[in-house]
């Protein structure tokens, strides 16, 4: 019998606090907002630049998507 493989895409969560701050969440491994599976990213506009940024540097599904103010984002 064959197994049938599903590809799932991954949770993604955007939070516009203005026109030019955004905070985009990922998660492959569930919903749970309060949980350290979120990769993060911060988007944020200085003059006529976007700038990107995650938190501590990390690009690792490792933070807690309620606590996206509280992260130091470069």
């Amino acid at each position: 019998m064959e197994t049938l493989r599903h590809n799932i895409e991954p949770r993604k969560l955007i939070d516009e606090v203005t026109q030019e701050n955004f905070y985009l969440g990922v998660s492959n491994n569930g919903n749970n907002t309060s949980r350290p599976i979120w990769l993060i990213k911060r988007i944020w506009k200085v003059g006529s630049v976007w700038n990107i940024g995650f938190p501590n540097g990390r690009q690792e599904f490792k933070f807690v998507w309620n606590d996206r103010y509280s992260y130091d984002y470069m």
